[in-house]
């Protein structure tokens, strides 16, 4: 239940279909940087979508966002993950079922969620499956869906009706 009111329609973006945009409109300015940075990260970005889901989904399960997870785990259907590496990225579960590359990523991951800084081993890791361009952005990634699950839980934004289509999710797979 969210823990503040939505933006009134009047505001700018108040009537985006995501109650998580709904929520931002009482800042135009963060509003539309929020969405800016976003958009780039699931529509221009040259990180693998698999790779990039992996990483939002653990984010989302790491800091308990059930909206996060929910909207990230169709997004990551979509792109191709499966159901078992989808479970694989529950933090008590077995990792068998990834392979290196998203080893590397939930491994990056991890110590991201816990500090501000990755170890070098991670970082070493995650650069033998990523060139420079995607390492940024997949560190990029891992820290804005981390304030994004900061957001949703702080606020407490409600989900969105079951079924309810979004064009962050179709944009979110235009990138695959």
């Amino acid at each position: 239940m969210a823990r503040i009111p939505y933006a009134p329609a009047s505001s700018s973006g108040s009537n985006h279909p995501l109650n998580l945009f709904r929520m931002l409109a009482h800042s135009p300015p963060v509003a539309s940087a929020f969405a800016g940075l976003g958009g780039a990260l699931l529509q221009d970005s040259t990180l693998d979508p698999r790779l990039r889901e992996i990483a939002i989904v653990r984010v989302g399960l790491l800091n308990d966002a059930s909206y996060e997870v929910d909207k990230h785990t169709a997004i990551a259907r979509a792109v191709g993950v499966t159901a078992a590496e989808l479970r694989a990225l529950q933090p008590t579960e077995d990792r068998s079922a990834l392979d290196e590359a998203a080893k590397a990523v939930v491994g990056l991951t991890d110590e991201l969620v816990s500090s501000a800084r990755a170890s070098d081993a991670a970082l070493t890791r995650a650069r033998g499956h990523l060139d420079d361009r995607m390492l940024v952005e997949l560190v990029v990634t891992i820290g804005y869906y981390g304030l994004v699950c900061r957001v949703l839980e702080t606020l407490g934004v409600d989900p969105e009706p079951s079924g309810a289509a979004s064009d962050h999710e179709e944009r979110a797979t235009m990138g695959q």
